[in-house]
């Protein structure tokens, strides 16, 4: 499929909000922190929190936002948190800041960080479940949940795992 930009036209995306989302089923060893962080954002595209730029909570997040609010609900606090980013990432930077704080993971796990590549970039986040994602996407303007599809895995540049998350 051809990468428009207008993400919403691939109709192979069934978007879940308004407690249609899937329950997380988790492996009994899954960290509590990754429980907690999923279930957060889980309650968020639950809820269909709007979408909102450089966004922190409840009123509306953006990408990173999501994780950012989802990793605090779960008891991690010591994020670093920037919030003088353009709308559209400049460059790498995105990226950049991913790789300097974040561990880099070849594999999808439950509780990871999807790097997207829209288009000629990098430039968008997403929370993966053993069998979806969630993320504040802009173009349908709310944290939505759906399947971690051939589409958006194709796109996926990285994958990441935020500290901290190991533990219980």
């Amino acid at each position: 499929m051809r990468d428009s930009g207008r993400h919403t036209r691939n109709r192979g995306v069934r978007l879940v909000g308004a407690g249609e989302a899937k329950p997380v089923d988790l492996h009994p060893r899954t960290p509590n922190k990754v429980r907690r962080m999923l279930q957060a954002a889980m309650e968020m595209a639950r809820c269909k929190i709007p979408f909102a730029h450089q966004g922190r909570s409840l009123a509306g997040v953006d990408c990173i936002g999501l994780i950012v609010c989802a990793a605090y609900a779960a008891g991690i606090r010591d994020l670093p948190d920037r919030r003088d980013y353009p709308r559209d990432p400049i460059g790498r930077e995105l990226e950049q800041a991913l790789d300097a704080y974040c561990i880099r993971i070849l594999r999808p796990e439950p509780g990871a960080i999807a790097l997207i590549r829209f288009q000629d970039r990098a430039r968008h986040t997403a929370l993966l479940t053993p069998a979806q994602m969630v993320h504040a996407w802009d173009q349908v303007g709310y944290v939505c949940c759906h399947s971690y599809g051939m589409w958006f895995r194709d796109r996926t540049r990285k994958l990441y795992r935020l500290p901290g998350t190991e533990d219980a």
